[in-house]
């Protein structure tokens, strides 16, 4: 297992990005090994929806330690992990708001490139679909008349 980290490629790889967003910045105490955090990237494609997942695993790491006390010093590793929960629901909100939104067939061209798309769902409902064959008369044209 190996832990790398390089600040100056937190813009450039995936990997950077997320321990910096964990702040697992310190090889002396490393929370995740690099082919974890590649497995995520992997799996989910996204580094700030990675980030999250792997903000919720160490959470999880943490909530089976037991918190410790020896003498004036104590460990809380409760607070650790509902930090990194903390930490987890910040990253999915700022990884929902990367998405960009898609509203369908609202110029020509995509219309028509949905309609030359062989896989697109066809509408259960047209204009014209109770048009009169041979009659000359469309049931829409009679409703503009009306």
């Amino acid at each position: 297992m190996t832990w790398t980290y390089n600040s100056a490629n937190v813009g450039s790889s995936s990997r950077s990005f997320v321990r910096f967003k964990l702040g697992d910045t310190s090889s002396g105490n490393p929370l995740l090994q690099d082919e974890e955090i590649d497995g995520i990237l992997g799996d989910l494609g996204d580094q700030y929806f990675a980030a999250a997942y792997c903000a919720r695993s160490v959470a999880a790491s943490f909530m089976t330690r037991v918190d410790k006390s020896v003498g004036k010093l104590n460990i809380h590793s409760a607070q650790v992990a509902e930090a990194y929960e903390k930490l987890a629901t910040r990253l999915e909100y700022e990884a929902s708001m990367r998405v960009t939104p898609y509203a369908g067939a609202i110029s020509v061209s995509d219309k028509e490139a949905n309609v030359a798309d062989s896989d697109t769902v066809l509408p259960q409902f047209t204009v014209g679909q109770f048009d009169l064959p041979g009659v000359g008369v469309s049931s829409s044209s009679e409703m503009d008349a009306a």
